[in-house]
């Protein structure tokens, strides 16, 4: 069994394994990095890959070649790749599925570039090809289901797994900057262009013309590319601190204590497979203001405010307007709160899922 790519959903994942592997052996492939060091079953051996491999530059080789190499001299029954794009090998493989630019029905729309439309393409034409040597795809919301079948076009099987929140073990704290006057709404992502943060700084600009005592939290860097940049720059420019700020890169063991300094979770994106964020925010019962798109409906049923994700004035309106209903605020907190209760979790999820493949861990 080989194992790769998707930190949140892999470190869940990988956990369950942890605890309950006895009867077979595993192998596990994944990039370089802290959050894998609980993996301590005899029974599991880890592969770290330099994070210099990982290039899209080297995607080709890597798949190709060096996973090839490792795949043959372990000789696996089973290839559980989490990677997104399906490995050339004739063992049988099972694809965590999670890309949604594949299933869209457009790339037009999505705050994307040119280049990076084209990236899309390409990384969607090589799925296709190689999704021949998938035996079983797992998606995580019936809307994905029904978008992969409908692309795939033929009989391969795609299963629905159920997501989960995150199992946080060892909670760490993280610091924020925050005022006890002022309501606080967390953008939890990281950047890219299809989550449309941008047009956070449209809402922030009405708090601030309006003198509203509210502040937009990121978690986003200068790092993670030139258009996160420009959304810092465009911050400090507007003078608009007061009013939206960063906080940089979250760990995934500070997730509880971030929710615990928060009053909303905001999220304007354009395109998801899954937001385990939704998960995560019903969990800890913040209010969650999001997209009036299909994905953000099935997973957040009642428990979410909905707004127009390309206009501003329309997400400023619906908090404002949220704000004279404390009681459908309540409502929509305890609604989260069902939907959370009444979810699988890891453990469920994942034994039901090798139970049914017949695997005895």
């Amino acid at each position: 069994m080989l194992i790769g790519g998707g930190l949140s959903v892999a470190i869940n994942i990988l956990k369950v394994i942890n605890r309950h592997c006895s009867n077979c052996q595993i192998l596990i492939v994944v990039p370089e990095c802290k959050h894998y060091s609980f993996i301590d079953n005899s029974n599991i051996d880890v592969i770290s890959i330099p994070l210099n491999k990982l290039k899209r530059s080297k995607r080709v080789w890597l798949d190709n070649i060096y996973l090839k190499r490792i795949i043959n001299r372990f000789n696996p029954e089973l290839v559980f790749n989490l990677a997104n794009l399906p490995l050339p090998t004739k063992r049988e493989q099972i694809l965590l599925f999670d890309n949604p630019f594949t299933t869209a029905d457009t790339l037009n729309g999505l705050n994307l570039t040119f280049r990076e439309k084209l990236t899309h393409y390409m990384r969607n034409m090589m799925f296709m090809w190689r999704s021949r040597h998938i035996d079983m795809f797992l998606v995580q919301t019936e809307v994905q289901q029904q978008r992969l079948i409908k692309r795939l076009r033929n009989n391969t099987p795609v299963k629905y797994l159920p997501n989960a929140s995150a199992n946080i073990t060892t909670p760490v704290s993280v610091n924020i900057p925050t005022e006890a006057d002022r309501v606080y709404y967390l953008a939890f992502t990281r950047y890219y262009s299809h989550k449309n943060l941008e047009i956070l700084i449209d809402v922030a600009k009405l708090f601030r013309d309006n003198n509203i005592n509210k502040t937009i939290i990121l978690t986003i860097d200068k790092s993670q590319g030139k258009k996160a940049e420009k959304i810092l720059l465009k911050i400090k420019k507007l003078k608009l601190e007061k009013y939206i700020f960063t906080i940089g890169r979250v760990d995934f063991n500070q997730i509880a204590s971030l929710y615990s300094k928060v009053d909303a979770l905001i999220l304007p994106t354009l395109l998801e497979s899954y937001s385990s964020t939704y998960a995560d925010a019903m969990l800890y019962r913040k209010i969650i203001y999001t997209s009036n798109r299909d994905f953000a409906h099935e997973v957040c049923k009642d428990s979410a405010f909905y707004f127009n994700p390309l206009s501003g004035k329309d997400i400023y309106n619906t908090i404002i307007e949220s704000d004279k209903n404390q009681e459908l605020i309540e409502y929509k907190k305890l609604s989260g709160s069902k939907v959370a209760g009444n979810s699988v979790n890891w453990e469920e999820s994942i034994l039901s899922l090798f139970n049914d493949l017949r695997i005895k861990l």
